[in-house]
């Protein structure tokens, strides 16, 4: 079965290099939303502390005085009731497209940061360093 799943792994790769490679000549947009985008992810799927880490994100920037909301795309779980029970006060938002959503917390919560959980392959939006990443280097 693996092998016979290459061709489509090398289908994948090439369609996403391609898209990856519009984004960083800029034949593709990247959006701003008007506020700081910080996006926590990797390349492997669940289970990597992604998720505990935009909530140990959200706590730091809410003690210094920023007001954040997480973004999440929502796969249909209970990702989105456990995130508000955890996140407190931060906002957490629901939908697959996150510029349309951003922009919506943007204005409704009065926010100056958006965090991305799980954002890395989504590149319609740019996205900025926040000192937390000088603090804590790559991690961040």
């Amino acid at each position: 079965m693996r092998y016979f799943l290459i061709p489509f792994s090398f289908i994948y790769w090439l369609v996403i290099s391609i898209r990856d490679f519009c984004y960083a000549r800029h034949i593709f947009k990247e959006h701003k939303l008007g506020a700081k985008v910080i996006s926590v992810g990797n390349i492997t799927w669940g289970g990597t502390g992604k998720t505990p880490t935009v909530l140990l994100i959200a706590e730091t920037l809410m003690k210094e005085g920023h007001r954040a909301a997480i973004l999440i795309r929502g796969y249909g779980n209970d990702e989105q009731g456990l995130l508000s029970k955890l996140a407190g006060a931060t906002p957490v938002i629901v939908g697959k497209d996150r510029r349309r959503s951003g922009k919506e917390a943007i204005a409704r919560y009065s926010l100056d940061t958006v965090l991305l959980d799980d954002g890395f392959q989504h590149k319609r939006l740019r996205r900025d360093r926040h000192r937390l990443h000088r603090r804590y280097g790559s991690f961040w």
